[in-house]
């Protein structure tokens, strides 16, 4: 199902995307500072893939400001992991990791949510 939306005015989602690209600025020096950290040429590590994650999210929420308020986006965002772990929770075969995967970006969410709700009132 695709639902079509209109674009937002400039100065109806100003804050947002300051916000969401502030905490973008923030997620890149984490990643430099884990990848500096590590020895290896290609580090893996666990705060890697959570701040890539991280980037990924906050990348997509900052396309969606243009069209949906934040708290719009990100509980949209929420009710479709939701209706994941619920799929996941019925199916036995799928690899724990991705559960772990949605628990990451249900932590994520809801730290950006937090965090944009105690900014901004």
């Amino acid at each position: 199902m695709v639902q079509e939306y209109t674009s937002r005015s400039e100065a109806d989602s100003a804050a947002e995307r300051a916000f969401l690209e502030k905490q973008l600025l923030v997620i890149e020096k984490g990643l430099g500072r884990v990848a500096a950290e590590s020895a290896s040429a290609t580090p893996l590590t666990q705060r890697l893939d959570a701040l890539d994650r991280a980037r990924e999210i906050t990348t997509d929420l900052l396309m969606q400001v243009h069209v949906r308020p934040l708290d719009d986006a990100i509980a949209a965002r929420l009710d479709w992991l939701e209706r994941v772990e619920a799929r996941q929770a019925d199916d036995s075969s799928m690899p724990k990791t991705k559960l772990d995967i949605v628990a990451l970006d249900r932590r994520l969410l809801e730290d950006l949510r937090d965090l944009w709700r105690a900014e901004n009132g």
